[in-house]
């Protein structure tokens, strides 16, 4: 028998063990002990590390560990505005910062530089409004929500979020992704 190496980590509420090096003799009896659900292949996801990709700090659930690429490629729009939120809170060192901020605008690139913004802010209902505002808040700057203010009328920025109209949010949303820069 070969030495199998025994690993595991916690994952939020998951205990993850795993064996290196594990032959079938040794994968059988582990079968035949633990009866495990066996995952297909095809059930995994792959996820691709972009290069020098910065890693989640211990501390922050099952993001915890994982790359920044991960986190997005798994959570979408919410790993957006989870990694922006830990950015905003520092918890990265100075030197990841300046990537976690490029991988993000890469983020934004992928996901709306390909788009016609007026035809995807248009097809957003209520909910799904207020999750995009939500997720990308961080890219919505002061000025912006300053404007949005004086154009709905609402008292604060706040007031707009909770009783703003589809309308006024779908105008918003196009808005901020037409002043990203994108040549649409």
């Amino acid at each position: 028998m070969n030495n199998v190496k025994i690993r595991a980590f916690r994952d939020g509420n998951d205990f993850v063990v795993y064996f290196e090096d594990c032959n079938i003799e040794m994968e059988n009896f582990l079968k035949n002990l633990l009866n495990p659900v066996i995952e297909s292949d095809s059930n995994l996801e792959s996820v691709d590390v972009i290069e020098n990709d910065p890693v989640v700090p211990d501390g922050f659930g099952k993001i915890s560990g994982l790359h920044i690429s991960e986190v997005l490629s798994k959570q979408g729009n919410k790993g957006y505005a989870n990694i922006s939120y830990l950015k905003d809170q520092k918890v990265f060192n100075t030197r990841d910062t300046s990537r976690v901020n490029e991988i993000l605008n890469e983020y934004l690139v992928d996901k709306f530089s390909s788009i016609d913004p007026q035809e995807y802010a248009g097809s957003l209902d209520m909910a799904q409004a207020d999750e995009w505002i939500k997720c990308f808040d961080s890219i919505i700057t002061a000025s912006t929500k300053s404007k949005v203010i004086n154009l709905t009328g609402f008292e604060t920025y706040e007031d707009f979020i909770k009783e703003g109209t589809l309308e006024q949010k779908v105008s918003l949303i196009y808005n901020v992704i037409v002043n990203m820069g994108f040549n649409f």
